[in-house]
């Protein structure tokens, strides 16, 4: 995307993101965080030094829309600063940073992410603004019950991995039979002695 007006602008894009996502399951909060940490480009392509303010961060603030399978999943995203009130600059140029992505995931307790859609961007709002328009490269995750699919819109690279799913269920059956089994013979070879 580009800025055809000739104004000063920005953009923040992302470049790559780790997988798997780090995990914490709260079974007491009954919620799940999913913990990406994430590559992001700021670009300023214009000859200005471009200021800032912030409130909590001088850094790109994430954003989140999702298309869930699953309607009644409450999903959040957040981060966490302890920043004073300031000011900041973006010099013209390239610079590369590492941002942690989290998404709170309510009323959800397992360690994939719920099927559906998830698209994901950094932009200079609620800890951070810039005086000038904001262009974002995106990153979506199609997620599946077989694959999940990372797609960087800058460079239209796709990373697909695959989901390893357990049934509970199943494990459950397949680890008491196991332990039955032992316990049996275990029983048998009690009795023989």
């Amino acid at each position: 995307m580009q800025n055809s007006s000739g104004e000063d602008y920005l953009i923040v894009r992302i470049l790559d993101a780790e997988y798997p996502p780090r995990v914490y399951i709260s079974d007491e909060g009954h919620f799940t965080l999913f913990d990406i940490e994430m590559q992001l480009q700021i670009e300023n392509p214009t000859q200005s030094v471009i200021n800032g303010t912030y409130v909590c961060s001088p850094y790109p603030f994430p954003h989140l829309k999702t298309n869930l399978r699953n309607k009644s999943i409450e999903v959040s995203v957040g981060v966490v600063y302890e920043w004073l009130v300031g000011s900041f600059y973006i010099l013209p140029g390239i610079k590369n940073e590492t941002a942690d992505f989290g998404m709170t995931i309510y009323h959800y307790e397992d360690e994939h992410l719920p099927l559906g859609e998830y698209e994901i961007w950094f932009d200079y709002t609620n800890c951070s603004y810039v005086s000038v328009p904001v262009i974002t490269e995106k990153m979506f995750i199609n997620v599946s019950e077989t694959n999940i699919t990372y797609i960087f819109e800058f460079s239209s690279e796709t990373h697909v991995f695959t989901v390893e799913r357990t049934n509970n269920a199943i494990m459950f059956i397949i680890a008491s039979y196991f332990l039955l089994t032992m316990v049996i013979k275990l029983l048998n070879y009690r009795k023989k002695k």
